[in-house]
């Protein structure tokens, strides 16, 4: 679960305040992502609760985007789905992310990325 000193509010969005863990997965103290990007209408569908429960998955889904070399994508949005359902998420708000993180990256042309 994301504590309040892990990830802090900065100018471009967020920053890792401490190595975050996961897995194989270490994201450095200093990476900036930029949180949790919704788009409407599934934006309505998640709290403040569920958005802010989401930033220590976001920073790991965002530094294996960034790091496509070493990351499949589908592997990148499982992390992502994980974490979030870890952090408090339910399965159905869950279901949503994935399909729409899915989505959005078919469209952006990153089904070529890595599989």
């Amino acid at each position: 679960m994301t504590n309040n000193n892990s990830i802090k509010i900065v100018r471009e969005g967020f920053m890792v305040a401490e190595d975050l863990h996961y897995s194989c997965i270490t994201v450095p103290k200093g990476f900036v992502f930029d949180g949790i990007t919704l788009k409407r209408p599934w934006g309505m569908l998640f709290t403040s609760k569920d958005l802010f429960n989401g930033l220590r998955a976001a920073a790991f889904h965002d530094y294996m985007c960034k790091n496509k070399e070493h990351y499949r994508r589908s592997f990148a949005t499982d992390v992502l789905v994980a974490i979030w359902r870890e952090d408090g998420l339910c399965k159905s708000k869950a279901m949503i992310v994935k399909f729409c993180v899915n989505l959005f990256q078919r469209f952006r042309g990153w089904d070529r990325w890595r599989f």
